[in-house]
């Protein structure tokens, strides 16, 4: 699946040949994907299970809340160990390298990458909640105003920080393509890169969001039916009403959640094949940018001795 990754292509192109790539070899994406795609499935169906209101597990956990935190703390490490080994999976059928290789620098960068969104976060919490303290104080804002206030700084934040993240996504992709890349690399001379490319990955960026959610509202529908099904039947539990589901139904929703999440992380796949292509297409425009600027030095410097 690696022969034409290095080739200038434009943004269609690059989802048009991830698409053909995800459709026309299914079973080997599948053969080479499925234990990760289990993993993470079974990992979110955990996680979903212990935030969706249910009394069941509610009065499990309350009697068991030791396990229960135990449980909690694994379904959060065995998320991110599964989404990591999702992503090293997909980047192996481009790449071709082993698994392993992969999702060794994958955990590398993701701890990095989480650190950063944590310090991020963190500072600006921090920065927005000091300077509209700061305003309530000398300038005597009202609450509303505040809040308002608040409301923009931190939208306006966010927006700059995606702006100045996006370019992280095909460095990041890069380093765990090319195993040449070393991790310094990445927050320098590929991210320039990047950032050099930024309409491009924005592009990309909105194009594979609106397909991706259009994808996962129809392929999460059965899911999403059974949640609203059984958060209905819970709260007519708290107001007094009978258990109206049947015995099996949990054991129902258990399932119908890692058959959902299970498919939905083979549109991640999509999406991270859609990532190395437009990687491999920059880094092609780059080495062709870079050819073209030294053949009209070369060209330059031999009229130049002539003269």
């Amino acid at each position: 699946m690696n022969d034409s990754l290095y080739t200038s292509r434009s943004v269609s192109g690059c989802l048009r040949i991830a698409t053909s790539l995800t459709v026309g070899n299914l079973k080997h994406i599948l053969r080479k994907t499925w234990p990760s795609a289990l993993c993470a499935a079974v990992m979110l169906t955990m996680l979903i299970l212990a935030f969706i209101p249910s009394k069941q597990i509610n009065d499990a956990g309350m009697a068991h809340i030791n396990v229960a935190f135990v449980l909690l703390c694994l379904s959060y490490i065995g998320t991110f160990v599964a989404t990591v080994w999702v992503l090293a999976s997909a980047v192996s059928l481009v790449n071709g390298e082993k698994i392993r290789l992969n999702f060794t620098r994958s955990v590398v960068l993701a701890v990095v990458l989480y650190l950063y969104a944590f310090i991020m976060s963190s500072v600006t919490t921090g920065l927005v909640t000091q300077g509209i303290g700061l305003g309530v104080k000398t300038f005597h804002l009202s609450a509303t105003t505040a809040t308002i206030l608040s409301v923009i700084a931190v939208a306006l934040i966010l927006i700059l920080l995606y702006a100045l993240s996006l370019p992280l996504d095909m460095a990041s992709v890069k380093y765990i393509l090319n195993r040449d890349t070393t991790f310094s690399q990445v927050v320098t001379r590929d991210y320039a890169t990047a950032f050099h490319h930024w309409g491009t990955l924005f592009l990309t960026s909105v194009v594979t969001f609106l397909i991706s959610l259009v994808l996962m509202l129809i392929l999460a529908a059965p899911l999403t039916i059974i949640s609203l099904a059984h958060l209905q039947n819970t709260l007519g539990i708290i107001n007094g009403d009978p258990d109206g589901a049947p015995s099996y139904f949990l054991t129902l929703f258990i399932a119908t959640s890692v058959a959902t999440c299970f498919i939905l992380v083979y549109v991640e796949v999509w999406h991270i094949l859609v990532m190395c292509y437009v990687c491999g297409s920059i880094t092609t425009q780059e080495a062709e940018r870079k050819k073209q600027t030294k053949i009209m030095k070369d060209d330059e410097t031999t009229k130049n001795t002539v003269y």
